[in-house]
């Protein structure tokens, strides 16, 4: 399904856009801020490694149904 932007006549598909809210609290007087730090450090770079490997592998998995997603993730899964 195509959809005309207001400002030109160019056709564009719809797209998603997710957010992910990580919260890190780490209670011990003296570590507090290194280990929060490490954490949310830690959790960028996974987010960012994992969505740079699911753009790269786009024309894989662009235009499955859902089915045929889980088909894969299972596949997968089951491998590793």
């Amino acid at each position: 399904h195509k959809h005309t932007h207001k400002h030109t006549h160019v056709q564009v598909k719809p797209i998603m856009c997710a957010y992910k809210l990580v919260t890190a609290d780490f209670d011990y007087f003296g570590l507090k801020s290194k280990v929060e730090t490490f954490m949310i450090g830690y959790e960028r770079d996974l987010f960012l490694s994992t969505h740079r490997q699911m753009f790269c592998w786009m024309d894989e998995w662009y235009g499955l149904s859902i089915q045929q997603i889980r088909r894969v993730e299972d596949q997968e899964f089951g491998a590793a």
